[in-house]
């Protein structure tokens, strides 16, 4: 019973590295097909240029992208990447971000 339980983490473990490949294959085949982006692991705003960005998840996203238009407007570089999927933990796509 005690090797099952390592099993069955090992396999949840492993279907979430996967979930890491198929959530931004599915999420662009969702734009693709419909116009809109569905979320996919996470999603930038204002990045582009950045000197800081401002890393979050849930509602406080719309908030931080009033705040940072109006920093933006007074000549801050600033930033905010939303994270769409916390589970499985996006990490590889944060930094890249």
């Amino acid at each position: 019973l005690r090797d099952l339980g390592h099993v069955a983490r090992a396999v949840a473990h492993a279907r979430l590295l996967r979930a890491l490949e198929l959530i931004p294959q599915i999420a662009a085949d969702f734009e693709r097909i419909f116009g809109r982006s569905s979320g996919g692991l996470l999603h930038g705003y204002r990045c582009e240029d950045a000197h800081t960005v401002v890393v979050a998840l849930g509602s406080v996203l719309g908030t931080i992208k009033d705040t940072v238009d109006a920093l933006r407007e007074a000549g801050h570089r600033i930033g905010v990447v939303g994270i769409t999927s916390s589970r499985p933990s996006p990490r590889a796509a944060l930094r890249r971000a």
